[in-house]
């Protein structure tokens, strides 16, 4: 009779507190991937959609120093590769294999969820200090620095001495700040954004998926003693193959904007192609010229000549593109650059997400069009044709209305609809007091009834302390979320100026 292997992940120190329940999820979630000499395990641009424990081998960090990529240093057995990019939802790793390398896949939602559940993966979590982390956020102070002595890579030995974590809680950051201490965001999730300076607790931003992710300069060099992460882990027979290049996650901003697209709907080959320009300079914030587009489609089918991807090349480019013409195999539909623009079923649809999930189009004629990746080889059987377009120095922006305005509106609108509630029940409260003196004048003192008086007494009293109260609760409602729109607009009109 054969023991089957134990699961190679029990003695690394962040699992070791899971509940029997997420353990065995885990076990049978996780993948054992190989990985060849100079394979790719983690992306600079991506977030990666697996996050990697290696159980043998070794694999080196890779980043730029004076123009030129070079190794940061090399991670063993034990150490987490893609969990940085994750929690602080900016891509920050860049990490190839030294040697053959195996480690343990654990899918991007698999984590999520355990961070979500599990008290003790997630303060493992949040205690980690990663060096890919610490240096993503030291290349952004360097940016923001006029002049500085020496590159954010030759500063990442001794920030790593110093540096410490801090946790994202008033009193931690008080007696941190109160020490002369500097702390920074290495989060980019909903507000936060990575090297934001917090100044005090108030600075902080509200959390979205993960817990805010602060980082400590202590007023004074501390040297941190504490033992890097991992062990000995148990090697494993039943292992894979990795993909040639590692899968991106849907969490990846930069292959997911369906947030931020409005669906235009159409149908015909000129109003289908239309609403697909429409949607792409909305996405890309240009100016939509629709009676030039227009007229150059009527030419071309007056001609007898249908669309085709090369016209809508020449139209991207007299928008300010650049544009560029590609063919692709059906495999990696899971990695294309959005947005971008395919033909669809006899018209045209734009790329609004590429991921380890599939392919999500924007089609103006069937909406929302989402395909797996089994299902890519039968959509392309001979490959993805596609137009990728990006921003050039010489790309006109979108005109300056209303609609600049709205996209910081939505993002609290939840805030403002309370506000509005809010100033139209005080509103009744300021209402009720003239009334309620009305009441008394007309039908207590007439009468001399002084029980009356006194309920109506009391109701005046509590009626004005609800009205005050409401009212300090919609005032500072209110400024807080103008100064948070301010502030948002204020850096997007600093940023264009600064172009």
């Amino acid at each position: 009779m054969t023991q089957s292997p134990p699961f190679p992940l029990l003695k690394h120190p962040a699992f070791q507190g899971l509940s029997d329940d997420a353990l065995s999820r885990l076990q049978e979630s996780t993948k054992l991937l190989r990985f060849e000499l100079g394979q790719q395990l983690s992306e600079a641009d991506d977030i990666p959609a697996r996050i990697l424990v290696l159980l043998k081998g070794q694999a080196r960090l890779v980043g730029r120093h004076n123009g030129r990529l070079t190794t940061v240093g090399k991670f063993g057995p034990g150490s987490v590769i893609g969990a940085a990019s994750l929690l602080c939802g900016n891509p920050c790793e860049n990490v190839i294999a030294s040697d053959e390398v195996i480690a343990c896949a654990i899918s991007d939602e698999q984590w999520t969820q355990l961070y979500g559940e599990e008290e003790s993966f997630r303060l493992w979590c949040d205690k980690q200090l990663w060096p890919q982390e610490l240096l993503a956020l030291l290349e952004v102070l360097e940016e923001g620095t006029a002049e500085t002595e020496s590159s954010a890579l030759e500063q990442l030995e001794q920030a790593l001495k110093n540096a410490k974590r801090c946790r994202p809680d008033a009193e931690s950051i008080d007696a941190a700040l109160a020490t002369g201490g500097l702390i920074y965001l290495t989060s980019s999730w909903g507000d936060a954004s990575l090297g934001q300076a917090i100044h005090a607790a108030s600075d902080l931003p509200v959390a979205d998926r993960f817990c805010p992710r602060l980082v400590l300069f202590p007023g004074s060099s501390e040297v941190s003693d504490a033992p890097a992460p991992g062990g000995d882990l148990v090697p494993v027979n039943a292992v894979e193959e990795a993909e040639l290049l590692p899968p991106v996650s849907r969490y990846s901003p930069e292959r997911n904007v369906v947030d931020s697209l409005r669906l235009i709907r159409a149908e015909g080959p000129i109003q289908e192609t239309l609403a697909c320009f429409q949607m792409l300079a909305q996405l890309m914030k240009l100016p939509f010229r629709r009676d030039s587009i227009e007229k150059v489609l009527q030419d071309n089918l007056r001609r007898g000549l249908t669309p085709n991807l090369q016209l809508c090349g020449q139209l991207a480019a007299s928008l300010g593109l650049h544009v560029m013409a590609a063919k692709v195999p059906a495999e990696a539909g899971t990695r294309l650059q959005v947005p971008s623009m395919i033909p669809w079923q006899g018209g045209f649809a734009l790329v609004v997400a590429s991921n380890e999930q599939g392919l999500k189009l924007a089609s103006p004629k069937h909406g929302m069009v989402t395909l797996g990746p089994s299902d890519l080889a039968d959509c392309f059987p001979e490959g993805i044709e596609l137009l990728l377009m990006e921003r050039s120095n010489a790309t006109p922006d979108q005109k300056f209305g209303p609609g600049w305005f709205w996209p910081a509106l939505k993002r609290y609108r939840g805030v403002l609809i309370q506000v509005l509630a809010a100033s139209f029940v005080v509103q009744l409260f300021t209402l009720a007091n003239p009334l309620l003196i009305q009441v008394i004048i007309d039908k207590v003192i007439s009468q001399r009834s002084l029980d009356t008086l006194q309920v109506l007494g009391i109701a005046l009293v509590v009626v004005t302390i609800l009205e005050g109260v409401l009212g300090s609760l919609k005032t500072f409602l209110f400024a807080e979320t103008t100064n948070r729109i301010d502030q948002r607009l204020g850096a997007e009109v600093i940023d264009h100026l600064l172009r």
